[in-house]
């Protein structure tokens, strides 16, 4: 069984994946190294830049990232 390992787009760096839906319908993942946010859409298949407003005010309360967006 092999893993699936997401990319960053800017620095080709593996991304951590931060949380997900309820549904698992989305996943949410950032980059350690440039800072970079990325949406996972499972049903299509597909990236979407950045996070929801919501996704990101949680990885600011649990210290994941600063309110100007830089990783911890």
């Amino acid at each position: 069984m092999s893993r699936f390992y997401m990319h960053c787009r800017q620095c080709r760096k593996r991304m951590i994946r931060f949380s997900e839906d309820e549904d698992g319908k989305r996943l949410f993942y950032f980059c350690r190294n440039c800072g970079y946010r990325c949406t996972y859409l499972v049903e299509i298949n597909g990236l979407s830049d950045d996070w929801p407003v919501e996704v990101f005010d949680d990885a600011v309360r649990s210290g994941v990232i600063t309110k100007k967006g830089r990783v911890i």
